[in-house]
């Protein structure tokens, strides 16, 4: 088993890439319904794989210790441009309203920058469950889009999730504003022993 751990390291930022390059394979599969298959069933397909390739690589990297800086980095990029992308095609489709697309990509975009700028401290701020039931409320919501027979209920799934991931983000913003606060106080006390020496 040990003879595949080299390898299996670089799996999750593989499935990473993977992820990141099914983004405009989405686009394209959602513009283009009956391609392959029935109406937007492709599309639905790249949405579905995305989200499992994104729980595969989270149970790999844990499970062989694989976790790296670039995954830490991308793999939540990965995901948050393949839910902006989704939600884009569903609004011009006229699927979704433009305020609820307009919130999931400024709370995505914070997300992003936030987590960067926690990043070069160090620090990462971890899934809390309120965050992980919200994610999972807003795959299921986008698959209930892509079916007709499911609407409006898919509405309902939606905005239920959006207001829970706005519940997980203020708990994550707090999490990592005191994490980045207890960094930088280490920081200053690190320095003022230094001088004393």
């Amino acid at each position: 088993m040990d003879n595949h751990k080299p390898f299996i390291k670089y799996v999750p930022n593989l499935l990473t890439v993977f992820r990141l390059l099914l983004v405009p394979v989405f686009y394209y599969a959602f513009w283009r319904p009956g391609f392959l298959l029935p109406d937007r069933f492709l599309a639905c397909l790249v949405f579905v794989t995305a989200v499992f390739t994104d729980w595969l690589d989270g149970v790999i990297a844990r499970k062989y210790d694989a976790s790296s800086n670039f995954g830490k980095l991308m793999d939540p990029v990965a995901d948050k441009l393949m839910t902006i992308m989704a939600l884009f095609c569903f609004y011009v489709s006229g699927l979704v309203d433009w305020l609820f697309l307009a919130i999931v990509i400024l709370k995505e975009l914070a997300m992003i920058v936030g987590g960067y700028v926690l990043l070069t401290y160090r620090i990462v701020v971890y899934s809390k469950m309120c965050g992980k039931v919200a994610a999972c409320l807003f795959y299921l919501a986008i698959v209930m889009t892509f079916f007709t027979a499911l609407w409006p209920w898919n509405t309902y799934v939606l905005y239920a999730a959006m207001a829970l991931m706005i519940y997980s983000f203020f708990f994550y913003l707090r999490d990592g504003i005191r994490q980045l606060k207890q960094r930088k106080k280490e920081g200053k006390t690190l320095k003022g022993h230094e001088k004393m020496q």
